[in-house]
């Protein structure tokens, strides 16, 4: 289950290793708020983010398991996060972690389209 200042693993290439949540979205959904408010902790050397920066994430992976409609449960090793610009389009051109189906259906299929493996 995720909460406030919960360290997040930051899934693609847009320069940023971890981070912390500041708060999730108030949208509920089947797999709980997938937007989420983010702090970037650790960052890889000359990128686009820094440390201390605050973005919109889409949140991909839980260790939480998730249980899906058709009955089966999915979960990840870790909680896994890519970074949005303000339009909700993705800052990154790569993901690196594989990411649920159920983006697709909540208008998120450009994330869906860059990612190596759904599941």
């Amino acid at each position: 289950m995720l909460q406030q200042e919960s360290r997040l693993r930051i899934a693609d290439n847009s320069g940023g290793k971890r981070a912390k949540l500041i708060r999730l979205s108030k949208v509920e959904s089947s797999l709980r708020s997938l937007e989420a408010l983010v702090r970037i902790t650790q960052v890889y050397p000359s990128k686009k983010l820094k440390k201390g920066q605050v973005h919109l994430a889409c949140l991909t992976g839980f260790k939480f398991p998730q249980q899906r409609k058709t009955g089966v449960t999915v979960y990840s090793y870790t909680n896994d996060i890519l970074i949005l610009k303000k339009d909700k389009t993705p800052l990154a051109s790569r993901v690196y972690r594989p990411i649920f189906l159920e983006l697709r259906y909540f208008g998120l299929s450009r994330i869906c389209s860059i990612a190596r493996s759904i599941y």
